[in-house]
C-alpha cells in the first residue's frame, strides 16, 4: 500500500510522489465471478496519475466497493490487478535494497 493509503480514512496526500497506489479488501463471495484470480482479496493498481480521479469530489475519500451495481465499482474495475502482480511489485521493491520502499504489502487483519 501507498503510505498515504495508512494514515487514515481521507487520502490527503493524493501528491505524494510514487508509481502507484494500491488497494486492497477482502472479496465478497456474492461476486466471486468478476475477481482476476481465487485470492483470499482483491487488489486495485492505481497509478499516480489516475489517484486524483479516484477521490470524491464530495467526500475527499477513496470510496470503493466490491458490488458490480454501485458506481464506485465500475471506476475502479478496470484497475483491478491479480494478486501475483502485486507480488512481484512487493518482491522487486523489497529486493531493490531502499531503505524505506515506498511499498508494503500489507493484508487486512482479519
Amino acid at each position: 500500500m501507498a503510505d498515504g493509503a495508512r494514515c487514515g480514512p481521507r487520502f490527503s496526500n493524493a501528491d505524494t510522489s510514487c508509481n502507484h497506489l494500491i488497494l486492497t479488501a477482502k472479496k465478497d463471495s456474492d461476486f466471486n465471478d468478476q475477481y482476476p484470480d481465487d485470492a483470499e482479496f482483491v487488489y486495485w493498481l492505481i497509478p499516480q496519475s489516475d489517484v486524483k480521479l479516484m477521490v470524491s469530489s464530495h467526500s475527499g475519500y477513496i470510496q470503493i466497493s466490491t458490488d458490480p451495481s454501485v458506481a464506485s465499482y465500475k471506476r475502479f474495475a478496470p484497475y483491478m490487478a491479480p494478486e501475483a502482480r502485486i507480488a512481484r511489485i512487493d518482491d522487486v521493491v523489497r529486493s531493490s535494497g531502499s531503505p524505506s520502499p515506498r511499498l508494503r504489502l500489507v493484508r487486512p487483519a482479519k
